[in-house]
């Protein structure tokens, strides 16, 4: 009995997530978050004039959890041991049904994980490792009855283990949010091909409670850091990394202006929306204490001629960028007159150092306008910054070295 535990169980999900319609992972629901503004103050930032919601549903605090110490240990049912040890039984692997999934090596092996002993086998591209017998029944997933793999929570614990905080993070955000990273491209994470529009296959609070039931020794910490700068909803890896940079600490090559939520709904009511043309928004990332909506321009909506291949698409290109930038400037002008900030970003602001600072500093100035923030510190702390990232020497740094 083997299943694909870690980085392998990684690609299977995300394989599987980039095609949907092969099989359908479980489909976790995620808290419904959603921001009305009531009539008054024609900025509602200064009065406080507005209420963030989230659904009863959303159990679990997104700061100050600890994880379950090792030591602690979870009642389990004697059911559901014999399920689990019937969910692995006679499983013998073959990837084909899943799709590609890359290349294996000794330096990414494929990792299997086994609940006896005398199943360990050492073979070149190959890791087994030992599992517990008391991992929780909804811990592993039958793709069929040849293979298992670890369940999503399962998968983020295990690479607890060996990665550090903030590519954490991206899974989780990945598993929580509605794309699916491509398992087979190795480029930067916010470069690699992406598929979009697919179901969540894990939320903050079902990993919370795996990590619960699970006696972790390893990777707590990074877990629990990991967790605390993730949040839900996101549309793409550019809006996970927009806030996973915004909101770390300026020692660990943040901004520390606070993490934001992920496509927000924007509920108006009668009069609002006699002002707009459009009356349901989503906000891609959002900061609720100042009302600041950060709006991510994917390049893949506008002209790229690397896509072209004749007159005809060029010029389709070209219709469809012309398009969208107009439908951002009406989007833009109509949330700024409800009285939000919206602050553009790019893909091309992630390439550059000093463009980061001004998309920061615009984030900057609205916390300043609302809440009275320092914006001569901030400033301050930007210069010690850029200083520390120009020597590689940032004192905080949540990465590991070579990492």
């Amino acid at each position: 009995m083997y299943v694909a535990i870690d980085d392998t169980a990684l690609r299977i999900i995300r394989s599987l997530r980039c095609q949907w319609a092969t099989f359908a992972l479980p489909h976790r629901e995620t808290p419904t978050r959603s921001l009305v503004l009531k009539p008054g103050d024609p900025d509602p930032a200064h009065s406080g004039n507005y209420e963030y919601r989230v659904s009863e549903d959303d159990s679990f605090e997104l700061l100050g959890q600890t994880l379950r110490d090792c030591d602690e240990q979870t009642p389990r049912d004697d059911l559901d041991v014999l399920r689990l040890n019937e969910i692995v039984a006679n499983t013998h692997f073959d990837f084909s049904p899943i799709g590609n999934l890359g290349e294996f090596s000794e330096e990414r092996p494929c990792r299997l994980g086994v609940f006896k002993r005398e199943q360990h086998v050492r073979r070149k591209k190959l890791q087994v490792s030992l599992l517990s017998p008391n991992l929780p029944v909804e811990s592993i997933v039958l793709f069929n009855r040849d293979i298992a793999f670890a369940s999503p929570e399962l998968c983020v614990i295990q690479l607890a283990s060996h990665l550090d905080a903030i590519s954490l993070a991206q899974v989780i955000m990945e598993f929580c949010g509605t794309y699916a990273v491509s398992p087979t491209d190795d480029a930067a994470f916010y470069d690699r091909q992406t598929e979009y529009g697919v179901e969540p296959v894990m939320s903050l609070a079902s990993l919370k409670a795996m990590s619960d039931a699970i006696r972790m020794w390893r990777g707590r910490d990074v877990l629990r850091r990991a967790m605390a700068m993730s949040r839900e909803g996101a549309a793409s890896p550019s809006e996970a990394n927009v806030g996973i940079v915004m909101g770390l600490p300026m020692d660990a090559g943040g901004y520390d202006l606070g993490f934001p939520e992920f496509n927000v709904k924007l509920e108006l009511d009668e009069l609002q929306s006699s002002h707009v043309l459009q009356h349901t928004y989503y906000l891609d990332a959002f900061w609720p204490d100042c009302l600041a909506d950060m709006e991510y321009d994917s390049v893949s909506f506008h002209l790229d001629p690397a896509f072209a291949t004749s007159t005809v698409e060029r010029d389709r290109w070209r219709l469809l960028q012309v398009e969208k930038a107009d439908a951002d400037r009406l989007r833009s002008r109509e949330l700024q007159l409800l009285g939000l900030e919206v602050i553009p970003v790019t893909k091309i602001d992630f390439q550059k150092l000093a463009r980061m600072d001004q998309v920061a500093w615009s984030l900057a100035v609205r916390r300043h306008r609302v809440d009275g923030m320092d914006l001569e510190e901030f400033q301050n702390d930007l210069e010690r910054r850029s200083n520390w990232i120009a020597r590689a020497e940032l004192p905080g740094s949540l990465r590991r070295s070579g990492t």
